[in-house]
Parts: structure tokens; C-alpha cells; sequence
């Protein structure tokens, strides 16, 4: 907030802090921030108190002086609603982030003051992120964060990196965080689309390079408890679209499309969730379905599969208690499922 009197800059109070202290301004350096706890909440009514005092060193009552404050009016402004999640001011600015502390609706992000560019974007605990016919463009490293218990909806939503000759990292959910992407939203070109299984920074040498065949070769026993709903969206040219361990509830439908992925969902150690693929497309990825060590309700139907490419199988399933594996159209002329010791139930 800032403070005027007579149109001359007063007093301000940042909504965020750095360990360093409070940032305002557009020039906002990369690091975690937290919210100022002095800071009115923007979903909360607030008062403007206005008094006369005297501040400094204690003084004796013969010291105080007489005054009288005469006040014509107070004026508040409101921001747009989206420019108090926001650090950076004009394109171009370095490590544009968002700490979302509440819940939060962006729509149509192009109103954004800041414009549509950030390399991170973190909900924290017990909080829900919307972003509704948004097009936002990932910097270096880019990645989003959703903490545990929180939740972020992307409607027709399109999350891409601002620039075609690299990857952006992706969606990171934590334990018990919850994503649901809807009405023909898109993941295009990220490393890791939706995963929940690692820190990544295990994964970053020195110089910044991501191994991904490292990630996909481990798995995080901690992971888990998600809900995670694909809706006639799609993923589009990503290195894995899905990378899920543990329990979780998983959902694929209506139209949904996981296309041109090295890894299109791979789904490991869930033995207590639902996996559930229903009326999707998966086209040209070098393996569209890995399920390893998962539980008996598992259903993949009436899905289309296509793939030119003749060396990579199309499903792979192992060690899983039961599938069900119905009306579904594999075109490729490579394998189409490969089964190890697994129970595929099937029917035409």
C-alpha cells in the first residue's frame, strides 16, 4: 500500500517479505517471500484509522504540544485484484514469482499488471488457485508449485515456456495437493507436466542441467494422497506429460489428449488409488501408459492409441493387481501392451 498527502508519497507497506526484509517496487529479487502479517487481508473489510499524535522520546506534560488536524477527504484506490500476487512490474524484469496466501481467481490473465510472463508461482497450504482463460509463458527454469492441501485449477488455461527452444520444469504437487485441468486447457513443452515425486533440486547438477532418465528411475515413497482430473485438456510435446507415485485418485477424460510425450503417464506404487482413463487420445508418444506396482481399480477405456513409431510399446503394466482393459483402438506398429506379472482384464 502506498500512503499520499497532497499527492506527495508519504509511507508504504509492503504486502511481502524476503529474509532480508520488505520488497516493493517492480525491481524484486528471486527468493521465497511471506506474506506481511500487518498487511489488511484482501478478502477481509478493513479500516482506515486517521488521529493526531505525538511520536519519539516520552516527554513530560509541559511538552506536549497543542495541534489540530484538518482533513478535507480521504481517497482509497483499489488495485486490479491480481496485482497484489504479483512482483514484477514490466517485461523484462528478472525472477517474476507469485506467493498465493488465499484464495485467488485470475481471469483472463492478460489483465494482469504485470503481464503474463513468470518463472515461479507457488499456492501455499489450504489455498486454491484458479486460472481461467489465462496464457501464461514460463522463464528459466520455470515451475508452480502447489503445496499440500492446496489446489490449482487451470481453466482453459495454456501454460507454455516463452520461448520454444527449451523446456520449462512443470507442475509440482505435494503431498495431498489437488489439480484439476478443464475446458480444453493445455501443458505444452515442459519437462515434467504434473509430478509429485521428487525434490527436484536432487536432479540439477552444478551448472543447472535436469536429468530427467534419473527422475524416472526413482521413486519417492513419501508421495501421494493427490486427486488429479484431466478434462477435455491436453498435453502437448512434453518429456513426461504425468509422473505420479503413491496413492493418489487419477482421472483422464472426455477428450483429453497426451500427445508427442517421451513418457506420456506414468503411474507407479499406487495401490489404494483410482487410476481411470476414459474417452482419451494418446498420439505419437514413445510410451503413453506405464503402470508399475498399482492396486486392483484401475481402468483404461475406450481410448484411442496411435504411434508410427515401431521399437516403444504403447502400455506397459507391472506388478499391478488389476486392470481393465476395454473398447479401446491401439494403432501403432509397435508393441501394443506388454504385462508383467499383472492381471489385465479385457474385453472388446
Amino acid at each position: 500500500m502506498f500512503f499520499y498527502i497532497d499527492d506527495e508519497l508519504v509511507g508504504t507497506v509492503s504486502r511481502y517479505f524476503t529474509i532480508a526484509g520488505p520488497e516493493i517496487g517492480c525491481e524484486i529479487s528471486p527468493g521465497y517471500y511471506v506474506i506481511n502479517p500487518a498487511y489488511p487481508p484482501v478478502d477481509k473489510h478493513y479500516r482506515v484509522i486517521v488521529n493526531a499524535a505525538v511520536v519519539g522520546s516520552p516527554a513530560s506534560n509541559n511538552e506536549v504540544p497543542e495541534g489540530t488536524m484538518e482533513i478535507d477527504y480521504i481517497r482509497v484506490y483499489e488495485f486490479d485484484e491480481c496485482n497484489y500476487t504479483t512482483y514484477a512490474c514490466e517485461e523484462g524484469v528478472n525472477n517474476p514469482v507469485a506467493i498465493i496466501n488465499n484464495d485467488q481467481e485470475w481471469d483472463k490473465c492478460e489483465t494482469l499488471n504485470i503481464g503474463d510472463q513468470f518463472e515461479y508461482i507457488r499456492v501455499t497450504s489450504n489455498n486454491t488457485l484458479t486460472l481461467k482463460e489465462c496464457d501464461l509463458k514460463m522463464l528459466l527454469p520455470g515451475k508452480i508449485i502447489v503445496e499440500s492441501g492446496a489446489t490449482l485449477i487451470l481453466d482453459n488455461t495454456t501454460i507454455r515456456p516463452c520461448d520454444e527452444s527449451y523446456r520449462w520444469l512443470g507442475i509440482f504437487i505435494d503431498n495431498g495437493a489437488n489439480i484439476e485441468l478443464k475446458n480444453g486447457s493445455k501443458i505444452i513443452q515442459s519437462r515434467m507436466g504434473i509430478f509429485n515425486s521428487f525434490d527436484f533440486v536432487g536432479y540439477v547438477d552444478s551448472e543447472g542441467a535436469f536429468d530427467p532418465y534419473a527422475l524416472f528411475n526413482s521413486t519417492d515413497a513419501g508421495a501421494g494422497n493427490n486427486s488429479v482430473i484431466i478434462d477435455n485438456s491436453s498435453f502437448e510435446n512434453n518429456f513426461h506429460a504425468l509422473l505420479l507415485d503413491g496413492d493418489n485418485d487419477i482421472s483422464v477424460q472426455n477428450n483429453s489428449l497426451i500427445k508427442g510425450s517421451y513418457h506420456g503417464a506414468t503411474i507407479r506404487e499406487n495401490q489404494n488409488g483410482v487410476i481411470d482413463f476414459k474417452f482419451c487420445d494418446f498420439e505419437q508418444n514413445l510410451k503413453s501408459i506405464h503402470l508399475g506396482a498399482c492396486g486392483e481399480d484401475n481402468s483404461i477405456y475406450n481410448c484411442k492409441f496411435t504411434n508410427d513409431n515401431s521399437v516403444f510399446t504403447q502400455i506397459h503394466i507391472s506388478s499391478t493387481e488389476g486392470l481393465d482393459f476395454q473398447m479401446n483402438e491401439m494403432s501403432s506398429p509397435g508393441h501394443h501392451i506388454q504385462a508383467i506379472e499383472s492381471h489385465i482384464r479385457c474385453s472388446e
